[in-house]
């Protein structure tokens, strides 16, 4: 043992280390880890641990005994040590957890038994009875304080004077400042253990994660929770997480409690100590979380292993609710207390609870040190030396079979400690909470498929009440996916991963439509009559032939259906449509061939639309089916997100209302305003305005509610790529492109949509940007740093505007009355129904943004619809979903954070670099509310 190298400086490594160091003063020890001990995220690290001896288990009872000893003797250890007692309790007989009760029970009584015997202790000895639920509840609370009744889960006990509890953390201060006083140990923190180096079967040291190489003669994994991302021996060890929450408490309950007992209730798993230095810690050994990660360890195997997270996690809600639980019935003035703090104790258990201690089977020169199993931290002052006796091949024969490389006959001794409370252990990520900003598409589809995949805490987050006025626009809702209709279609040039995304939406659609028609329980604004999507095909129209993306299209369509591709000029494919049951009317809408127009283009069968407040109204009714929280309306209107202050981690958020909602992990998909919310997305996210008009046509003119219905008209665009945006519109331009339009909706709706110019938003000066940050009652709140710097460079960043207004540029106004005029003049007479704009978020190249925010940890981004994004909405969450589980993908690749690196290579840049001195600016641009009187977009009716 000539150069030992530990990995992990808590129980396990620093009590080896000791006792190597002094066995063998003259090899070299050193000891790598992530941190400096006392190891701030390591099981071995907490304010309080027991000291107990009464194992029903021999072996375990007489080395606690000796390790109890050894602790109250040592004179730096001692002043941490306090002899508390601890009562253990069970519900009764039948009851969860009592024959394990029973059992612990007889066992002390003989150990109480043999050290009487042995004079060790008095002969009244050390074991009280507490037979009832008042005996317990007195016990802690005092005798003037009288339980409450009802049903309880704390009806027997016993308590054992002799058991002690340490201060864990300043122990482990103690026993570090020992190793650091040996001259033959060193250490090494803060680049931590990449792999293990193993060559020809045997261990030769560690790679660290900078790339650096540490060789040894013997290394030691004492890696605790850790381990499995070393070495994938997920046979031998499992991590899980257990919850632990401190409660401060005022001097009058410190007083209160100071003489209690530790308390553990076998039936439900709560543990609570005395307080320390003015807190009280609780705990609930449950069934335990597990954190699955797709590892590849040392050997290069891949595998799925439960082992903690990169980040600290506070405890789930059904954690939280246990705790309180508990301390309701036997601690009633802490049920409603404030917890300080919370956090998962990742534990490395085994199957049988025995420690791993023992060479590894098949590769050379390496050690296990580990599987603690909870109750591992009493024998740190004995545990080292009976890990240097394992090496040497000298540790006794009844350790060693306990503690040994266990194959499938060595299962059968359970150790059998305390048991934890009924149930199965739980997936932590399906646990923690999460928020989600926005209740747009993005943001519910987001929801939809974290609840579907067994999320359990998810809650969204919108200042708009939709559940109350079901995505209207008329209602104030800005949203882009608060709209009348949106076009669903799978054409996408050579974007492949979008047309598959769309076939897959389609057939959710589908199913959709027929869940709406037998839905018993339906959103307000939705009736069993209504489709959600239409079929009525979508017609992509230009007057100069088909351009290369249109191509690009028809190329990539899937050859099984690209008979439903029909060019409209070709005469056969005319006649085929007529042949499928297709009208006339669906290839020449506007009647261009009849009146010698120039026109061309392609009749997708597959496309159509969606009703889009609508969908948006059945999707949130879905997701508070599968329970999601919703939290609608002006007072849960997001102002900032909150971050742990050493970490940067995110721990929550704040509304309007001032409440603090936690969030271990916080979704901003704000669609428009994201870009806001997170300005470190502004350089490759910006949001901006189509034009929206719509027309609605009279019930009594059925000539033109049968012409424009969906049997008869399609979804139609006409020369989406023909527009140039640096040359800006000329009013008097007709001919430009980037125009859209629908049939009319059920209830007589046409609608027309011009994205031609997008146009943006500046002009929002310093002062007024921070009252977007106020409450609606005017309280000034915290902002977030991301908010605090769009506050400070409010030019750099578009925003929708606010209020609403029923106006839009009059360049906008001029070219669809113009193409209206051209094509469609049966509706000039018609009033205008609605004008306004609808801001989308654009990207730099037209891919969503999904994806966590860098070095804020638990912040995510899912936005940049860039005006195709609603088609998405049934499937886009599981895609989210992978993000989230940090599975790549061609999905996840393509919607990556964008790097600046990206964005000077030439990325397409999608106007984003114009800023507020750009033609599109609302600012430059004059609003207007009607229709034209003549050709020169000056003069206007009054409405």
């Amino acid at each position: 043992m000539e150069t030992v190298l530990i990995i992990g400086g808590g129980v396990f490594g620093l009590s080896t280390a000791l006792a190597l160091s002094k066995r063998y003063p003259r090899s070299a020890i050193t000891v790598v880890d992530r941190h400096e001990p006392p190891v701030p995220d390591g099981t071995s690290v907490d304010t309080t641990r027991v000291i107990r001896a009464d194992y029903h288990d021999e072996a375990y009872s007489e080395l606690a005994l000796q390790a109890q000893k050894l602790i109250q003797g040592d004179p730096e250890l001692s002043p941490h040590v306090y002899c508390s007692g601890m009562i253990y309790a069970v519900a009764g007989q039948g009851h969860h957890g009592a024959e394990i009760w029973e059992k612990e029970y007889a066992a002390a009584k003989e150990l109480e038994s043999k050290r009487i015997g042995n004079g060790d202790v008095p002969s009244n000895g050390y074991l009280k009875y507490l037979g009832s639920h008042g005996d317990i509840f007195q016990r802690v609370n005092g005798v003037e304080h009288k339980p409450h009744p009802g049903e309880k889960q704390w009806n027997e006990g016993y308590l054992n004077e002799d058991v002690a509890f340490v201060n864990a953390e300043e122990c482990m201060r103690v026993y570090y400042q020992k190793c650091k006083r040996q001259k033959n140990i060193s250490f090494l923190f803060g680049n931590p253990v990449h792999r293990l180096l193993i060559a020809n079967g045997t261990a030769h040291g560690v790679q660290l994660a900078d790339g650096s190489n540490l060789n040894a003669s013997l290394v030691v994994v004492a890696a605790g929770a850790w381990t499995n991302t070393l070495l994938d021996i997920s046979d031998q060890i499992t991590s899980t997480g257990h919850e632990v929450a401190w409660i401060k408490v005022p001097p009058s309950l410190e007083e209160r409690y100071r003489g209690m007992p530790i308390t553990i209730n076998f039936s439900t798993g709560f543990n609570i100590f005395p307080p320390l230095n003015g807190e009280i810690k609780c705990l609930r050994r449950s069934p335990g979380y597990t954190n699955t990660r797709y590892n590849v360890d040392s050997l290069g195997t891949r595998s799925e292993v439960s082992a903690p997270p990169d980040l600290p996690s506070s405890i789930p809600a059904d954690a939280e609710q246990g705790l309180r639980e508990n301390l309701a019935e036997l601690f009633p003035p802490l049920a409603d207390a404030t917890f300080a703090r919370t956090k998962l104790c990742w534990f490395t258990n085994t199957p049988t609870s025995d420690f791993l201690i023992d060479r590894h089977p098949v590769i050379g020169n390496l050690a296990l040190a580990t599987g603690g199993s909870a109750h591992g931290w009493k024998f740190l002052c004995v545990l080292g030396d009976k890990i240097v006796d394992m090496l040497e091949g000298n540790l006794e024969p009844k350790l060693q079979k306990r503690w040994k490389w266990k194959g499938p006959d060595d299962m059968q001794h359970n150790m059998e400690g305390a048991p934890r409370a009924q149930g199965a252990k739980q997936e932590l990520k399906y646990c923690q909470p999460v928020s989600i900003v926005g209740a747009g598409v993005f943001g519910l589809s987001t929801a939809l498929h974290l609840a579907k995949a067994g999320y359990k805490d998810v809650t969204i987050f919108d200042y708009q009440e939709y559940d109350k006025n079901g995505y209207a626009c008329s209602q104030g809702c800005n949203a882009a996916s608060a709209d009348e209709n949106k076009i669903l279609r799978a054409s996408y040039g050579g974007r492949k991963i979008y047309q598959t995304l769309a076939f897959d939406a389609m057939k959710h659609w589908d199913e959709w439509n027929e869940a709406v028609k037998s839905a018993a329980d339906l959103p307000p604004n939705v009736s069993n009559e209504d489709k959600l999507w239409v079929q009525a095909g979508f017609l992509r129209l230009s007057d100069d032939g088909l351009d290369e993306d249109e191509h690009m299209t028809q190329r990539n369509f899937p050859s099984e259906i690209k008979s439903t591709q029909y060019r409209i000029t070709d005469a056969q494919r005319q006649s085929e449509a007529a042949e499928d049951g297709i009208p006339r009317t669906k290839l020449d809408p506007f009647d261009r061939f009849a009146r010698c127009l120039p026109t061309d283009g392609i009749l997708d069968a597959t496309g159509g639309y969606v009703l889009a407040s609508k969908a948006c109204s059945w999707a949130l009714h879905l997701c508070r089916q599968a329970g999601v929280k919703l939290r609608l309306g002006a007072p849960h209107k997001f102002i900032s997100y909150t971050t742990c202050p050493s970490s940067g981690v995110i721990t929550g958020l704040t509304t309007a209302d001032g409440t603090h909602h936690r969030a271990s992990l916080l979704i901003v998909a704000g669609g428009g305003y994201t870009p806001s919310l997170v300005p470190s997305a502004s350089s490759f996210l910006e949001t901006t305005a189509g034009s929206i008009l719509t027309v609605r046509l009279p019930r009594e003119r059925q000539d033109l509610w049968n012409k424009y219905s969906s049997d008869n008209f399609p979804v139609w665009s006409w020369k989406m790529s023909s527009y140039d945006p640096q040359k800006g519109i000329n009013v008097a331009d007709t001919s430009v492109g980037g125009l859209y339009g629908f049939p009319r909706t059920p209830d007589g709706t046409i609608k027309f949509g011009f994205r031609g110019a997008k146009w943006t938003n500046f002009a929002f000066s310093a002062e007024e940007n921070k009252k977007h940050s106020k409450t609606e009652t005017g309280v000034e709140t915290a902002d977030s740093p991301e908010q605090r710097a769009a506050h400070d460079n409010p030019d750099k960043l578009s925003y929708p505007t606010y209020p609403l207004t029923p106006q839009i540029p009059q360049r906008a106004l001029a070219v669809i009355q113009s193409f209206i005029r051209t094509n469609m003049p049966d509706l000039l007479s018609l009033p205008i129904d609605t004008l306004r704009l609808c801001w989308y978020t654009d990207s730099v190249d037209n891919d969503f943004v999904i994806d966590y925010v860098p070095h804020v940890p638990g912040l995510m981004v899912a936005s940049g619809g860039s005006g195709h994004g609603f088609k998405f909405l049934p499937v886009l969450g599981s895609k989210v979903l992978d993000v989230i589980e940090r599975r790549e993908t061609e999905y996840t690749k393509a919607w990556k954070w964008r790097s600046d690196k990206m964005e000077e290579e030439g990325s397409n840049r999608n106007g984003l670099e114009e800023g507020p001195q750009g033609w599109r600016t609302l600012d430059r641009q004059v609003m207007v509310g009607g229709w034209f009187d003549g050709d020169d977009g000056v003069t206007r009716k009054s409405e």
